[in-house]
């Protein structure tokens, strides 16, 4: 409770320890099934706390925006309604802008997450064009230099998912690669 007036009982960490108990929930597929787990953090409100850490400002430390970037790719991969959460266009946005971090770690799992937002079945038209807006293209062809395989991948994926949004002048970006 951030609003408490007991100072004596400070957790500092909690927020991070929060974030990586649901990211660790999310890993343990077997008992009880990843898609029960998924609902039943979308019954709990997580995702909207998850959106909530993305769209945090800079004076949040990277680790809290992996473990929550890190969870809302699994509930992305393993859930079904979920992902109607996350695809407003601000969440896009927000997906677009964090493929420029600093933090390789952070680049990988927005890429990734954005394949899992954009690609079919589960993408549409809509979301590709507001990646495209979000200035998503430079982002990704500046990952295809990235040393992670499954970066690059997921970089070329999008691009060329996103082949109708590109211009032409950007194209020559992509003749080096």
């Amino acid at each position: 409770d951030e609003d408490s007036d007991d100072e004596d009982k400070e957790y500092e960490d909690i927020e991070l320890d929060c974030l990586q108990l649901i990211r660790r929930f999310l890993e343990v597929e077997s008992n009880p099934p990843i898609e029960q787990t998924v609902q039943r953090l979308v019954d709990l409100d997580v995702i909207p706390l998850l959106t909530k850490y993305l769209q945090a400002d800079a004076s949040f430390v990277d680790t809290i925006v992996v473990e929550a970037a890190g969870s809302m790719l699994s509930i992305l991969r393993h859930g079904t309604d979920e992902r109607s959460y996350v695809m407003d266009k601000s969440g896009i946005t927000r997906f677009s802008q964090l493929l420029d971090s600093s933090n390789d770690c952070i680049s990988k799992v927005m890429a990734l997450t954005l394949v899992e937002l954009v690609l079919p079945p589960k993408g549409t038209v809509e979301v590709i064009k507001t990646m495209s807006e979000a200035g998503a293209i430079p982002s990704l062809i500046n990952l295809l230099d990235s040393r992670h395989d499954d970066c690059v991948e997921g970089a070329l994926r999008l691009l060329v998912a996103a082949k109708d949004h590109i211009k032409t002048t950007v194209y020559e970006s992509l003749l080096p690669h």
